[in-house]
């Protein structure tokens, strides 16, 4: 069966702890024949800014949730970046040894270590795996921008929320 894989965005406007508004990553994966049938049959991989009893930022935190995409008003668009005949099982293996702890792992682009950071690490050891390919042309901190181009792309395209927006990573 083929497993589809994504990076989900979601534009976050009205955020206490950034004052900016921002992407948010998730890495997601679906054995649909496609991202629009499977709604709440798509799995989530994420790491999100934990609080302290203060409220103040805290450590990062790994959220695996599946399947279900969940229903956010800041779900932007879907990128999809490789279709696998590895299974649902192996996929999750493979993301899920990635900790949300800071290992140092950098690229440029995304500032620091972030869930963009975090999801690209996750990509670029899934390429390493063979799962999927980046064309030799394309750098990691290139993906990067493709990725983020999309959103905005996307966010500032004004489309409907009846719509679930999916690209396909390179397509435009």
């Amino acid at each position: 069966m083929t497993v589809r894989l994504g990076v989900a965005l979601y534009y976050i406007r009205n955020d206490v702890a950034n004052p900016h508004p921002y992407f948010h990553w998730a890495l997601v994966a679906t054995e649909a024949t496609s991202w629009q049938a499977s709604f709440s049959s798509i799995y989530t991989f994420e790491i999100i800014r934990g609080s302290d009893a203060s409220g103040l930022p805290g450590p990062w935190e790994t959220r695996f949730r599946g399947p279900n995409l969940g229903n956010s008003a800041s779900f932007t668009t879907i990128v999809e970046f490789a279709q696998t005949d590895l299974d649902m099982d192996s996929i999750r293996r493979v993301i899920e040894r990635h900790p949300a702890a800071d290992d140092g792992w950098r690229i440029r682009g995304p500032t620091g270590w972030s869930c963009a950071t975090w999801a690209l690490h996750v990509m670029l050891t899934l390429e390493e795996m063979a799962i999927f390919d980046i064309p030799d042309t394309l750098t990691p901190e290139m993906l990067y921008d493709s990725i983020l181009g999309e959103g905005y792309r996307i966010a500032m395209g004004n489309l409907p929320r009846t719509v679930m927006p999916v690209v396909q990573l390179g397509a435009h």
